[in-house]
């Protein structure tokens, strides 16, 4: 419990020195005049700030017995950086996404038998997304709302179910799809800083281990982050 509150807090720390950071540098762009409208065109987007990745649920065979449960994994980074196209008040975006953070606690719920993770766990994903601007009549803020889909490799370092460990191997490319919800705000004419709320779902999905007759399986995968960032307009 403690590690994880510590830990809690460490992301929450952090997270906030990024938006003071974030804050220094949209003053340093600003001007007085307000920022004249963007012009459509291409884009390059970097973000960072932390993923918090729910309860999630797991399952294993080894030898025919079958066991499952849930587990706790500590909030971690996460960020994204890519390239965009401004339509004007519709944007598409590819990125490459990272996230994950530390196994915590871990529990068996089927066979009655001891669970332990230990490590971290990590996804890098690849996401084309669409995003809609709501404009704000003479204001330099712009709310919007997104959604993308993509593929993401998932990395799980290891488990201990009763009395067998081991690693388990990196996912294939699993289905993702991920929701957002943010404002910009228009600090010059090519440079927009942004925070944002995210939500990212992953598909369920098997994965093999280095132990002969066990294997694992991902359920109920998802999780919550928030970031902060700019764009820049060529």
């Amino acid at each position: 419990m403690y590690k994880r509150v510590h830990c809690f807090v460490l992301m929450v720390t952090t997270f906030k020195r990024f938006l003071i950071a974030s804050g220094v540098v949209l003053a340093a762009f600003s001007s007085p005049a307000l920022a004249e409208e963007k012009d459509k065109g291409f884009y390059a987007t970097f973000g960072g700030g932390f993923d918090d990745i729910q309860k999630t649920g797991w399952g294993s065979t080894q030898s025919g017995t079958t066991y499952g449960g849930d587990s706790e994994v500590d909030p971690g980074f996460g960020g994204d950086v890519g390239l965009g196209y401004d339509f004007g008040k519709f944007r598409v975006e590819a990125t490459y996404v990272v996230g994950g953070g530390i196994l915590g606690d871990c529990e068996e719920n089927v066979a009655d038998t001891t669970c332990e993770t230990g490590g971290s766990i990590s996804t890098k994903s690849y996401m084309a997304s669409g995003y809609y601007d709501i404009e704000i009549p003479d204001s330099k803020y712009t709310p919007y709302l997104g959604g993308g889909i993509g593929t993401t490799t998932v990395s799980w370092d290891e488990i201990k179910v009763g009395s067998t460990k081991y690693s388990v191997n990196d996912s294939d490319n699993i289905f993702t799809w991920q929701l957002k919800a943010g404002v910009s705000y228009a600090a010059r004419d090519n440079v927009d800083v942004f925070a944002e709320g995210v939500y990212h779902k992953y598909s369920d999905f098997h994965s093999d281990t280095g132990v002969d007759g066990a294997n694992y399986d991902f359920k109920n995968f998802s999780s919550l982050g928030a970031r902060a960032g700019f764009r820049y307009h060529f």
